[in-house]
This record gives structure tokens, C-alpha cells and sequence, in this order.
């Protein structure tokens, strides 16, 4: 299959290449990685060859490709999460555009091609009640439907859709990639190693912060964090911009990239800070614990955590300092 290259994920082009030689194509497939990577893209990229009537597939040249990159091929279906960040369940009366009801209506409708494709960029935004309206057209396919269905978070995924899925998982995009494609799109070589680091291999989570203003903000926060751990002071945190900014799911991502990138430094026995000299940390295990406590704050997100209160309690019960 004629892949066009996305950093970071040939052993997934590979895997989907195999799968079209093959003709072991599944009706369902779940993509499953960090946002950014390059998932919908390669999803697109699947069904173009799908549709293809070209001999190298996808040629990108004939009437169905063509169709398929203006995104006005017809039988190919597409739904995301809205302003709010969810894909909706939509009412039953109207089945309004970009809900599941929506999705579901037309993939009902015969094709015109004797094939449908439709990408879920997001199932993991759906509530279980949105999810459990796709379960019996997952179960229950028409013949040629093939349906992708794209998530960040394995754990929001009802585990009914996931035993049902052919899944394949894709990694952040290399740092040196990352690094080498936003010098390439103008940043300078220290916003570039900066954004690579903290955006955790994710070009969405790079573009968002290549917003200087809010970079420096979480920097800041992340720099009183860094403070508190090396004995400099009190630890003093207010999220609640960044939340409003961010979300707290995408904050604890951040934050936990870049105390990631801290700990690797130190196991390499690299000491040399580079662009964050004020949040570099050189104990090995206070990065430990604190990775630990980040990821366990994510994990009650669903309980509706404090972000600060829960940093300044995990904290203090892991290293009984004043706070």
C-alpha cells in the first residue's frame, strides 16, 4: 500500500498493508494511540486504498482517492468530537449531523460503491450510552462495511466495543521527528526541543503549545513543582487557568511528559537541564514518586480530583515535607 509517511508509525502501516495483500481486512478496526500522531490520517489513508481503482493503492490520482482527499467521496462517513470535546449520542426525533444517531442513519443507506468506510475520531469522548448504540452495527456489519474507529484512551473504551475490534497501536512520534518537523515548520531550534519534550511525541499537543503565553504558564507552575521537590520552599500551585486552558487530562499529560523527559535525563546521567534549567530535578526517586502521584491523580479524574489539592496531599504523604 502506497503510505504516506506519518513519523514514528511504519510498524502500523506495515501491519494494515499486510492485512489489505492479504484480503484479511476487519470490518472493525479501533486505532489506538496518543492524540497527534497521525491515526485519522493513516485511517483515511486505509480507506482511500480501500476505494482505490488504481493499481499502486492509494494512487491518490484516480476518481475515488481524488474524492476521498476533498473528503466529498460518497460513501465515506466521519464523525468527531464537537466544541465540547464529546461526539453526541444525538436525539432520536432528528439525528442531527455528527451525532452517533447521525452516523447510523447513513450507514444504513446502501452504498453506491458496494463499500463503506466511516471513522469514529473519538469514541473514547462518547458516553456508554453513545458506545452501546454502535455495538450492533460493530457485531453486525453489512457486507463491505469497514468502520475505524480512532481513541486516545483505552480505558474510556467500553470493553464490549474493544473485544469486538482489531486492534493496532500507535506511538508518539520519535523526539528528534518531532523535533526536525516543527523546525521545519518555522519554530527556532529551542522552541522546537522545548514543544518536542513537553507534548509527549503529539503535533496536536505541540501546535496548542506553541502558544508562548500558555507555554510559559505551565512552565511556571511546573517550575514551583520542581522548587518544592529540591527544598527551595513551599510549594505554591494554582491550576485553575490551565484547566480552563487545558483540561485536566491534557494538563496532567503535559506535566507528565516533561517530568518524564527529566527522569530519563538523570538515569543517562545527563545532568545538563538544556532549556529548563529552573524545572530540572536530579533525584531519581523524588521524580519517581512524583510521576507516580501525577498518574494517580489522572486515574481519579473521573472522580471529579482537585488537580491542587490532590498534588498537595499525595505530596506531602510522599515526601512529608512542609507545604
Amino acid at each position: 500500500m502506497n503510505f504516506v509517511s506519518v513519523s514514528g508509525n511504519e510498524v502500523q502501516r506495515e501491519k494494515l498493508s499486510a492485512l489489505y495483500r492479504d484480503g484479511r481486512i476487519p470490518p472493525t478496526m479501533l486505532f489506538l494511540g496518543p492524540q497527534g500522531v497521525g491515526k485519522k490520517l493513516i485511517a483515511k489513508q486505509f480507506l482511500s486504498a480501500v476505494f482505490c481503482t488504481g493499481k499502486q493503492k492509494p494512487c491518490l490520482e484516480c476518481p475515488s482517492c481524488r474524492q476521498m482527499a476533498a473528503g466529498t467521496y460518497p460513501d465515506y462517513l466521519e464523525i468527531g468530537p464537537n466544541e465540547r470535546g464529546v461526539i453526541p449520542i444525538g436525539s432520536e426525533d432528528k439525528k442531527e449531523p455528527g451525532s452517533v444517531r447521525w452516523l447510523l442513519q447513513q450507514m444504513a443507506i446502501k452504498s453506491l460503491s458496494g463499500s463503506t468506510g466511516s471513522v469514529i475520531d473519538g469514541v473514547d469522548t462518547m458516553s456508554d450510552e453513545g458506545q452501546s448504540a454502535i455495538l450492533k452495527t460493530i457485531e453486525e456489519p453489512k457486507k463491505g462495511d469497514h468502520i475505524v474507529l480512532i481513541a486516545s484512551s483505552k480505558a474510556k473504551v467500553l470493553p464490549t466495543i474493544m473485544s469486538r475490534c482489531f486492534e493496532i497501536k500507535f506511538g508518539p512520534i520519535p523526539r528528534g521527528d518531532m523535533e526536525t518537523l516543527l523546525v521545519g515548520k518555522g519554530f527556532s531550534d529551542e522552541d522546537a526541543e522545548g514543544l518536542a519534550l513537553m507534548s509527549g511525541g503529539s503535533v496536536a499537543m505541540a501546535i496548542l503549545l506553541s502558544d508562548g503565553d500558555l507555554r510559559r504558564e505551565v512552565l511556571d507552575q511546573c517550575a514551583s513543582i520542581s522548587g518544592y521537590l529540591r527544598g527551595e520552599g513551599f510549594l505554591s500551585v494554582d491550576f485553575s487557568s490551565l484547566e480552563k486552558k487545558l483540561g485536566k487530562e491534557r494538563l496532567l499529560d503535559i506535566m507528565i511528559n516533561i517530568y518524564r523527559q527529566n527522569l530519563i535525563q538523570v538515569i543517562d546521567g545527563k545532568n545538563d537541564a538544556g532549556v529548563w534549567s529552573a524545572l530540572f530535578v536530579h533525584d531519581e526517586q523524588k521524580l519517581h514518586l512524583l510521576i507516580k502521584v501525577l498518574l494517580e491523580i489522572q486515574k481519579g479524574l473521573g472522580r471529579n480530583l482537585n488537580i491542587k489539592n490532590s498534588l498537595k496531599g499525595m505530596l506531602y504523604s510522599a515526601f512529608a515535607l512542609p507545604l
